[in-house]
């Protein structure tokens, strides 16, 4: 079989190297926070497995990884100045190739097949052949990787194929790997690097005024849009659109209905819940669009954040518009306004009321140049069931169920997203003795979340640790949701009782009335 056709070569001036892609394979962004991986690139065409009991498909891959010296061989915290700034990086660096593959790979289990010793030109490489057998979700695969050794760094290219694909694509495999060759390097593009003024921790830019806050948020949002889009692939685009930064792999029309809608939500959420974190400074999202499933799959194996705060990501369904994929979209904008508004606020949600913000807003349409609140078939069919055999709960009842009880097979999350849905764009939106519940609710959760976090405040450390890097904050965040999941009991009787403690028995009858009767008639 002849060798296969070079499409192009990638080059990486800053580490000093370039090799080929085979021809038909694309190239894949980088997610933002990618510390190793310097490259990837995706074939274009199918392979697809098969036995007598099951089956799998799979797109060949091929990955570049690189290993400088200073962090393969670092022992301890690697600290670095920025004038008055000091930051401390405490993650364990990999050793070499070896340690982050069985590190990181998830692909089922793994043994290293043949290892050799050889040269491409003047650069010494160490081949691996590795088999995947065990625990494989789409069939058996091969892993066929040349660690080449420079001075300062390893270069680690490997290629992924499912095990009966691989003589075919070895030719272009291979063709790929002897491609490889040094180049001079050259300075580090610095809009790969946001400004170091622009970064600021989320506690930090609380002690600002609103006004200060602003200006610093903003230039976080420009530092972040100039470093993402200086690293796409051949392909993408990169410009404002709407209230969005876009990255886009699809066509300017889809991208342009993409941005409609995010536009539309925003703006709804501007008008409508202008008191929750009024004042506060929503950034300009990056949106990065995907040119379909697979390639967005692809990315941070297909979580739909990215490494940045302000990123949302999608992709074009094959399916069309208003599927999955703009279920999760719609969403996604929801939450970005809600933490840009007020993240601590958005960070206590109790389960009750996250999960039926999001159902709420999952279905959402434009139409006309309005959104549109319908309800799901799904839900319909689910609170039908509930009432029928007298197990829904009452709007009382369902802003005091904890989290654990609000899930698919009773039907609770239906409740709560029919609930919200009657609050911020139902009936009780209009109803004069009701559209002011949503409002006083979450002015309650407010004081409560206050309260609770002012006692937790004196229980703790007076100088407690303040986060240095991006992932020691991140793992402050989580340990912090994680602390209002241990609280919720509280929070929900605590909002309940400030919110509605004026009320008699007659208020909790209308509303009970008022929200069945809009389930009776959806």
């Amino acid at each position: 079989m002849a060798p296969a056709v070079r499409a192009f070569a990638h080059e990486d001036k800053r580490l000093g190297f370039k090799i080929d892609a085979p021809s038909g394979w694309n190239e894949l962004p980088l997610a933002p926070d990618e510390k190793w991986i310097v490259g990837r690139f995706k074939c274009s065409k199918l392979d697809i497995y098969v036995d007598r009991e099951w089956g799998g498909e799979h797109y060949a891959e091929m990955t570049i990884i690189a290993f400088p010296a200073e962090e393969t061989s670092r022992k301890g915290p690697k600290v670095t100045k920025d004038g008055d700034s000091i930051k401390i990086d405490l993650s364990s660096p990999y050793k070499n190739y070896k340690e982050y593959f069985n590190k990181t790979y998830t692909g089922g289990g793994h043994f290293v097949d043949a290892e050799k010793e050889a040269k491409v030109g003047p650069v010494a490489a160490t081949q691996l052949s590795i088999k995947v057998e065990k625990l494989t979700s789409n069939g058996p695969r091969r892993v066929t990787t040349w660690v080449y050794h420079l001075p300062d760094l390893d270069i680690a290219v490997q290629f992924e194929t499912l095990e009966n694909a691989f003589e075919k694509r070895e030719n272009e495999i291979l063709s790929a790997l002897k491609s490889f060759k040094t180049i001079a390097k050259a300075a580090a593009n610095p809009a790969e690097k946001a400004p170091a003024d622009a970064a600021v921790s989320y506690e930090d830019l609380k002690k600002l005024t609103p006004e200060e806050r602003k200006v610093r948020r903003q230039a976080m949002a420009d530092a972040t849009a100039k470093q993402l889009s200086a690293k796409l692939p051949n392909g993408w685009s990169a410009q404002p659109m709407g209230r969005f930064f876009v990255l886009s792999h699809v066509d300017q029309s889809y991208a342009q209905k993409v941005v409609e809608q995010g536009d539309a939500i925003l703006a709804w959420l501007d008008k409508n819940l202008e008191y929750f974190g009024k004042g506060e400074f929503v950034r300009r999202p990056v949106l990065r669009i995907f040119k379909d499933q697979e390639e967005f799959r692809s990315y941070r194996g297909g979580l739909w954040w990215g490494g940045s705060n302000l990123e949302i990501v999608t992709y074009k369904d094959n399916d069309g518009w208003l599927t999955w994929s703009t279920d999760q979209f719609n969403t996604s904008v929801l939450n970005h306004w809600l933490r840009e508004r007020d993240y601590d606020l958005a960070l206590a949600f109790p389960s009750w009321l996250r999960t039926g913000l999001d159902g709420v807003f999952e279905k959402v349409k434009l139409k006309g140049g309005q959104l549109d609140f319908p309800s799901d078939p799904w839900e319909r069919v689910g609170l039908a069931e509930n009432v029928r055999a007298g197990k829904a709960l009452k709007p009382r009842e369902i802003m005091t169920t904890p989290g654990a009880q609000i899930g698919w097979a009773n039907n609770r999350q239906h409740e709560a997203t029919a609930l919200v849905r009657y609050f911020i764009a139902g009936a009780g939106s209009r109803d004069t003795k009701m559209k002011t519940i949503f409002k006083n609710y979450l002015s309650a959760l407010k004081a409560t979340v206050l309260e609770i976090s002012k006692e937790s405040a004196g229980k703790e450390d007076a100088a407690p640790k303040k986060p240095k890097t991006e992932e020691e904050e991140e793992a402050a965040f989580k340990a912090r949701a994680s602390g209002w999941k241990e609280k919720e009991k509280r929070v929900l009787d605590s909002t309940v009782k400030r919110a509605f403690g004026s009320w008699k028995d007659a208020d909790w009858d209308y509303l009970d009335n008022a929200y069945f009767s809009t389930i009776k008639n959806n």
